[in-house]
């Protein structure tokens, strides 16, 4: 939960806002004021923590690399202190979507900034990546492709300045490949063709798509795009643009000095030298298989994405909602059954979100969008859909979503129904399990009180909650004339006792 943190009035009605992208390389942030329309950048901070570094054979992080970054984002939190919590997003990449130990470390993350992180797809932060390029940059006729070569992956997106078309996250970027190829520092033409092989490899199985669907203008994103330029400009042997020309200069004059040194290359600064020759591998690899002469680059990148993407939502503009809403119409959701579902269980939610500790917009809007997902596995099965449902909320790219919220409502699908255990609530951690269980429970009532799925709806039901202890009450005429609902409570009681719930059934009095 978050602490009260009143933002301080800023100048001329204006308000800031912060991205801050937890990358496999560096830490990035930025901050805006949004005022009249208009977005200005007040303040960019970077932490080159190269977080991707500490991952060791088995996937954890280090606590040497751990503690690292903590001290780094200590730094960051004082510069966030001053803004809304409403107006700060965090998102973490590639190093946390394959680190085993993501979630403690977030833990620790989220206690120093006293904000949430959410651990974004390569999906979503390829769509993120396009909204900040292209929402950054004058409109131009037919499609772009770009390309944004991070820490631990590279991202490469065909599309209009309206909206992506196709979208790749790759696992490979300047620090994944550095680590490997150019460990100790050295550069020499067996091991930059070993990693631009390797990038090749993993660049290959999307190669015909890109083509065939084809691009007008190539625009490369972040630190290592942006460096290459640097460097190419500096020699002389580009101006605004990276050319294929000016990058095999620059490849070959790496070789040739043996090491990625800022003394031998104007241009390159010490922090981005360790991973430097990385990034000109996989740049190297998208060149040659894409067939790209010449590459414009973007000062703009995935946190002026999640800025854009931040404004969006607050001006009901969330792209979750279209994604909630195709998912539904792709498995033939009963839609009118679903909003029934919905809104009896966003009413329980008024009633008693204080009560559960759950009374944040976005835990209203998880439940809702629950609702609306909750039978999208009867279009494989009846049998066992709620599990149905989980599987595919979980491991399908919803646009929008951040891996916990995709975790959070395959939860709620998953334990609709049938009996309530520990297996439900596998990939909740411990910080949100008590949120989760209490949502989890509102869906179940709902469901319930619905399934027999009369059009004519349920009654005004009342709903009150003390711990786990919740109470129903219906209005009496109501209740007596429908005994099966008092018995389906009672089967409930039974399927959730494991998590400690208990439900009672009564009627309505004066002082209801």
């Amino acid at each position: 939960m978050k602490s009260s943190n009143p933002a301080e009035p800023v100048e001329s009605g204006g308000r800031d806002l912060a991205a801050l992208d937890l990358g496999s390389n560096s830490f990035h942030l930025i901050i805006v004021r949004e005022e009249a329309g208009q977005i200005r950048t007040l303040d960019r901070l970077n932490e080159y923590v190269r977080l991707a570094e500490g991952l060791d054979e088995d996937n954890r992080l280090s606590e040497e690399k751990m503690v690292e970054a903590l001290e780094a984002l200590s730094r960051i939190a004082q510069r966030l202190r001053h803004i809304d919590h409403d107006n700060i997003r965090i998102v973490a990449t590639n190093t946390l979507r394959k680190a085993k130990n993501a979630l403690q470390f977030v833990s620790r993350v989220e206690a120093v900034l006293d904000e949430p992180v959410e651990i974004i797809s390569g999906k979503e932060e390829a769509r993120l990546i396009h909204l900040g390029v292209s929402r950054t940059r004058a409109s131009g006729p037919g499609n772009n492709l770009i390309i944004d070569i991070g820490g631990g992956s590279t991202e490469l997106i065909i599309g209009s300045n309206e909206s992506p078309i196709c979208m790749e996250s790759l696992f490979m970027g300047c620090v994944s490949l550095s680590n490997r190829f150019f460990k100790d520092g050295e550069v020499s033409r067996t091991r930059m063709d070993d990693a631009i092989l390797s990038a090749s490899i993993e660049l290959l199985p999307i190669v015909e798509n890109y083509k065939k669907i084809g691009w007008d203008t190539a625009i490369g994103s972040s630190g290592s795009v942006k460096a290459v330029l640097k460097t190419v400009r500096e020699a002389g042997w580009c101006k605004n643009l990276i050319t294929a020309k000016g990058l095999d200069k620059l490849t070959n004059r790496l070789i040739q000095l043996g090491q990625c040194s800022p003394k031998s290359l104007p241009g390159l600064s010490d922090k981005r030298a360790p991973v430097f020759a990385g990034g000109v591998a996989v740049l190297n690899a998208c060149f040659n298989l894409l067939g790209i002469d010449k590459m414009e680059v973007s000062d703009a990148a995935l946190r002026e994405g999640v800025i854009h993407d931040l404004i969006g939502r607050q001006q009901h503009q969330d792209v979750r909602e279209e994604s909630v809403n195709d998912l539904a119409m792709r498995y033939h959701v009963d839609q009118a059954h679903a909003e029934r579902v919905e809104h009896t269980a966003l009413a329980f939610y008024d009633q008693a979100a204080g009560d559960l500790d759950i009374n944040e917009s976005e835990f209203r809007s998880l439940l809702r969008w629950s609702a609306k997902l909750h039978e999208i596995g009867m279009d494989i099965s009846h049998h066992q859909y709620h599990k149905h449902g989980a599987y595919i909320i979980a491991n399908t790219d919803l646009t929008g979503f951040s891996l916990p919220e995709r975790a959070i409502i395959a939860t709620l699908v998953r334990g609709h129904r049938r009996k309530l255990n520990q297996l439900v609530f596998n990939t909740i951690p411990d910080n949100n399990l008590k949120h989760v269980e209490n949502l989890v429970m509102l869906l179940r009532l709902a469901t319930t009180l619905h399934r027999p799925r009369s059009p004519l709806g349920v009654p005004d039901t009342q709903l009150k909650a003390s711990g786990k202890f919740l109470t129903l009450f219906f209005p009496p005429e109501w209740l007596e004339s429908h005994p099966l609902t008092a018995e389906q409570f009672r089967e409930e009681n039974k399927l959730i006792a494991n998590r400690g719930f208990k439900i009672e059934v009564m009627p309505m009095d004066e002082s209801t």
